[in-house]
C-alpha cells in the first residue's frame, strides 16, 4: 500500500515500518518556525514492563499506558517519573436494558447501590481519576454536580432487590475484554461486592472485537466498558449512550429508551444558549442516574513515564485548564486533583 501523507504541521513523515514504528522528522517549512527537535520516534511496545525498562535504561523519552498497580516502578527509577494528566473518559459498569432482570431499573438500581466505587478509585486506580457521579465527565461542557448520585448503600440496595423480587439474589454474567487487566480488577472487585446482596457474578473474558459484537446485538447482561467524549460537548457523551435511535453500534449498548431523555437530547443540539444546554444535560444525568442503565465508576487519567531529560511536554497544559475552568466554572471538581501527580 502506498502512502504519501500530507499537511502543514511541525512533522514530516520520514518513515512508517506498519506495526513497529513511525519516525518523523522536522518540517523546517512549519509555518510557526522549526521546532526545536530534530526527529521523534514512535515504537509499539506492547509489553507495558518493557516500556518501563527502556525509561529506566535511557531508552526511551516518553512511555505511554501505565496502569496505576505500576506507576511506582516509574517512580522508583532512577531516569523517569509519572505524570498524569485529567481524561475525557468515564468507565461504566452497562447492563443489557433489555434482558431479565436487567429490565427492572430497581434491580438495576439495587446493584448499581451495592458497588463501592469509591474502593475501585482508590485500590485500583491509587487515587489517579475521580469517582463519577453521573455520565458526564467534570471537564466536559454540560457537566453538572447539581444532581443527586447513585450513594453506595448496601443495606438499602438489598432492600430495593427483594422488593423488586429477588430476595434470594440471582446469578448473572459480566464481560470483561481480555487482556485488560485494570477492567479484571474491577470485575473482580465488582464481583465480591455484589455478593454481599446475593447476586452471584461470574466474569467471561472475552476478546475485544467479540465483546463489540455481543453488545452492540443486546446479547449480553452486565459488560465493563468506557466512552471518550473526545469533543468535550456533552453531545457527544450522551446521544450516543442514551438516545434511543443510538441503539447498538452508535455506542448505546445498554439500550436504554426514555422519551424525555430523547427529547431533552433533540432539544440540545438545536439549543444556542450555553446555559439552557447545561440545564438540559443536568436533566439528562438525572434521568440516567434514576433510571441506572449504566453505572458510571470513574473517570480516569491519562498516566505516562516521563524521562528527566525531557522538559516542556505539559507547558500547554496550565493555559488549557485555565481556559476551561473559566468558560465553565461549573468543572469544580478538576480543582480536587492532587496536581502533585502532575
Amino acid at each position: 500500500m502506498d502512502i504519501d501523507p500530507v499537511g502543514t504541521g511541525p512533522f514530516e513523515l520520514d518513515n512508517w515500518s506498519q506495526g513497529n514504528e513511525v519516525v518523523l522528522t522536522r518540517n523546517e517549512d512549519y509555518w510557526r518556525g522549526p521546532v526545536a527537535l530534530d526527529s521523534a520516534t514512535y515504537r509499539i511496545v506492547e509489553e507495558q514492563s518493557t516500556r518501563i525498562a527502556m525509561l529506566d535504561q535511557g531508552e526511551a523519552h516518553v512511555v505511554n499506558s501505565i496502569e496505576p498497580a505500576n506507576t511506582s516502578q516509574v517512580e522508583n527509577s532512577e531516569n523517569g517519573d509519572i505524570a498524569s494528566v485529567e481524561s475525557l473518559r468515564m468507565d461504566y459498569l452497562g447492563f443489557n436494558n433489555t434482558a431479565e432482570p436487567f429490565d427492572d431499573p430497581d434491580v438495576r438500581r439495587a446493584l448499581s447501590m451495592a458497588v463501592n466505587k469509591a474502593e475501585i478509585v482508590e485500590g485500583i486506580f491509587e487515587g489517579f481519576g475521580l469517582e463519577a457521579i453521573g455520565p458526564v465527565n467534570y471537564q466536559v461542557f454540560g457537566f453538572s454536580d447539581d444532581i443527586d448520585p447513585i450513594e453506595y448503600d448496601v443495606d438499602a440496595a438489598e432492600e430495593l432487590l427483594a422488593d423488586a423480587g429477588y430476595e434470594d439474589g440471582f446469578e448473572a454474567e459480566l464481560l470483561v475484554e481480555s487482556g485488560n487487566s485494570i477492567n479484571m480488577q474491577m470485575a473482580e472487585v465488582i464481583q465480591d461486592q455484589l455478593s454481599e446482596i446475593g447476586v452471584s457474578v461470574s466474569i467471561q473474558l472475552i476478546e475485544w472485537a467479540a465483546l463489540l459484537d455481543a453488545t452492540d446485538e443486546a446479547n449480553y447482561e452486565m459488560v465493563l466498558l468506557g466512552w471518550t467524549t473526545v469533543t468535550g460537548d456533552a453531545d457527544y457523551g450522551t446521544y450516543a449512550l442514551f438516545h434511543t435511535d443510538s441503539h447498538g453500534p452508535p455506542g448505546n449498548n445498554t439500550f436504554y429508551t426514555n422519551e424525555e431523555v430523547d427529547q431533552l437530547l433533540d432539544d440540545a443540539r438545536r439549543e444556542t444558549d450555553d446555559d439552557a444546554r447545561i440545564d438540559m444535560y443536568r436533566e439528562v444525568a438525572q434521568h440516567v442516574n434514576d433510571d441506572a442503565p449504566m453505572l458510571p465508576i470513574v473517570h480516569d487519567e491519562f498516566r505516562i513515564g516521563i524521562s528527566h531529560d525531557v522538559e516542556g511536554l505539559f507547558n500547554c497544559r496550565t493555559e488549557c485548564m485555565t481556559f476551561v475552568k473559566r468558560r465553565f466554572p461549573a468543572r469544580r471538581l478538576a480543582d480536587t486533583r492532587d496536581e502533585s501527580r502532575v
